[in-house]
């Protein structure tokens, strides 16, 4: 029994590999879904299930120190008003134009983003790094 549902995962698992090469998103969601399907029906020893939650936990914690250093950036250095960034950061996280649209509408903070803006695209290339390393975007890593 625990051999079949070895090989299932195993063959899941070269199937989300074989769709994560062709850059196919698309499919991903639903061959995680059946990855996630075989590996709940196996039994784990309590000490591995706490590995991988922690390791869960270090990538989300990774996620929120890059999104925290993008704030600190642009609202402490910067001094961008909070409200204004939590407003256009929102689904902007990965995207690496996000700053120049920023600058484009020639606020009193602008200049000051400018001088940042290396340092948030860097913090924004990390999260993406992230991404292509698990194989999840941002959203459904958050989830």
């Amino acid at each position: 029994e625990v051999a079949r549902r070895m090989q299932a995962l195993s063959d899941a698992y070269t199937a989300f590999k074989k769709a994560a090469a062709k850059g196919d998103r698309k499919p991903l969601a639903k061959l995680r879904d059946d990855m996630a399907a075989v590996f709940v029906t196996l039994k784990l020893p309590l000490p591995l299930t706490d590995v991988l939650v922690k390791q869960l936990r270090d990538v989300m914690a990774s996620i929120k120190s890059h999104e925290r250093r993008v704030l600190n950036l642009a609202t402490v250095t910067a001094r961008m008003p909070r409200k204004d960034f939590i407003r256009s950061w929102e689904g902007n996280q990965t995207n690496l134009e996000w700053v120049e649209d920023a600058l484009k509408r020639k606020q009193k903070w602008s200049s000051a983003l400018r001088d940042v803006k290396d340092q948030i695209i860097a913090e924004q290339q990390a999260t993406i790094d992230i991404e292509k390393t698990t194989w999840l975007e941002l959203d459904e890593l958050k989830e």
